[in-house]
C-alpha cells in the first residue's frame, strides 16, 4: 500500500515539474497547478488516489520555492494564499505540503511559521497543517523539549494538541529506522506533558505504529505504553 500510494504521489511531482516546464505556464504558479491537477484528474477517478497525486503536486511546488526556481519573496507575506484558491480536492494537500515553505520563510522556527497556519479559517485544514508543520522543526538531538511543547500550548486552542501530535510525528519520521518509537515514547512521557497532551501524543505514536510495523513490533511497543494511553490500538 505504501508503494501504491507513493506511485500516485510521484505522478503529482512529475506532473508539476514536467507538464509546466513544457508549456508557457512555467513561472505562473496557478497555471502550473491547474495543469498538474488536470493530470491527476485524468490519471484516476479514485478520490484517495487523486489526493495522493495532488500531494505530490504541492510538494513539488514547495520544492520549487525552496530551491529558488520560483520566487519565494513573492509569497513570503502570505504563502498560503495559493491554497485558498484551490479546488476542494486539492486544498487539503496544499495546506499540508507547503510546510517546507512556511518553515523556510520562518527560518525553521515553529513559533513563527505557525502564525501562517493560525490564519487558516477552516479548522479541518488548520489542524492538519499544523501537524505536518511541527514535525520537521523538532531537534532529535535534544533531551529537553519544554520549549517546543510551550510553543504548541501558546497556539490557538484548536491547534494545541494537533501541534503536539506534529512534534511526535517528527520523531516517528526522522528517528532511527525500526526503533523510531523509543524516542517518541520518551517524548510522550515528558514530565511537563499534561495528561491530555500525553494522550494525544501516544495516540499518534500508536496509530502510526499500527500503520507501519508488524503485529509483533506493535505488541512490543504497546508493552512500553501505560494502559491509560493505549485506547483501541493495543
Amino acid at each position: 500500500q505504501v508503494l501504491y500510494d507513493a506511485c500516485y504521489h510521484g505522478i503529482g511531482h512529475g506532473a508539476l515539474s514536467q507538464t509546466a516546464r513544457n508549456t508557457d505556464a512555467w513561472g505562473n504558479p496557478q497555471k502550473m497547478i491547474n495543469l498538474a491537477l488536470n493530470t491527476c484528474i485524468d490519471t484516476t477517478s479514485n478520490p484517495i488516489q487523486r489526493s495522493r497525486c495532488a500531494s505530490g503536486v504541492f510538494m513539488e511546488l514547495g520544492n520549487n520555492y525552496s530551491e529558488g526556481k520560483l520566487q519565494l519573496a513573492s509569497i513570503k507575506d502570505d504563502p498560503l494564499s495559493v491554497c485558498r484558491q484551490q479546488q476542494e480536492f486539492g486544498k487539503m494537500d496544499c495546506y499540508t505540503q507547503m510546510n517546507g515553505v512556511l518553515n523556510m520563510i520562518a527560518g525553521g522556527k515553529l513559533k513563527e511559521s505557525a502564525k501562517f497556519v493560525e490564519e487558516i479559517e477552516e479548522d479541518k485544514y488548520a489542524v492538519e497543517a499544523i501537524t505536518t508543520l511541527a514535525g520537521p522543526t523538532i531537534d532529535l538531538a535534544k533531551t529537553d523539549f519544554t520549549d517546543d511543547i510551550v510553543i504548541c500550548r501558546n497556539l490557538q486552542e484548536r491547534l494545541h494538541l494537533p501541534c503536539i501530535k506534529g512534534l511526535v510525528l517528527g520523531f516517528m519520521l526522522k528517528g532511527i529506522p525500526g526503533v523510531e518509537y523509543e524516542q517518541s515514547i520518551f517524548f510522550c512521557n515528558s514530565d511537563i506533558m499534561s495528561e491530555e497532551e500525553k494522550q494525544s501524543c501516544f495516540d499518534l505514536v500508536l496509530r502510526h505504529s499500527k500503520e507501519t510495523y508488524t503485529s509483533a513490533k506493535i505488541k512490543l511497543i504497546c508493552s512500553k505504553v501505560d494502559s491509560r494511553y493505549k485506547k483501541s490500538y493495543c
